[in-house]
């Protein structure tokens, strides 16, 4: 009887120990399986971030058209420069007194490569434009109500007459 008590518990034993090593086994499985649970959280937040980055960059690309037809990608503002108001009638009064090739030579050089241009300067080219253009006979565009016709084409009007002049045909089905 005390041999099979013994036995009872050493059967016991090796039943508590392989229970141990499935617990500790079952246990590892479980960390890996957490470990890498995780590793797949990092990957998919990831994932949402190159998604959402791709999908901006995207946008940019489609709204890109409107960048270059000229609508401004940022909010701009023009202001006049800081100091003495532009006086036009004195700039016009200056150019007048100002000889032709003087004119002819502003207008011709290439301006500075400057990042901001003033308002001002803009106005001053446009006057100085247009008094050269005054001064070769021809008025600059855009002055008064009044359009200029389109200069005549001898050949688009031959064309025109050989078109009008030619009868029509017609189709017979």
């Amino acid at each position: 009887m005390a041999e099979k008590v013994q036995k009872k518990r050493e059967e016991i034993k090796q039943q508590e120990k392989a229970d141990t090593a499935r617990l500790m086994q079952m246990q590892q499985e479980l960390y890996r399986i957490i470990q890498s649970y995780e590793l797949l959280n990092q990957q998919q937040e990831e994932q949402k971030r190159q998604i959402a980055a791709n999908t901006a960059f995207y946008a940019r690309i489609q709204h890109m058209s409107y960048d270059l037809n000229g609508l401004p990608l940022y909010p701009l503002k023009v202001a006049a420069p800081p100091g003495e108001p532009f006086n036009e009638v004195r700039y016009k009064e200056s150019l007048k007194r100002e000889s032709n090739t003087s004119l002819v030579k502003t207008v011709k050089t290439a301006p500075p490569r400057k990042r901001h241009v003033t308002t001002t300067g803009l106005k001053q080219s446009t006057l100085t434009v247009s008094e050269v253009l005054k001064r070769g006979g021809h008025p600059p565009k855009n002055t008064g109500a009044k359009t200029r016709a389109p200069a005549f084409n001898e050949k688009a009007k031959s064309k025109l007459i050989k078109i009008k002049t030619q009868p029509l045909v017609a189709h017979r089905k």
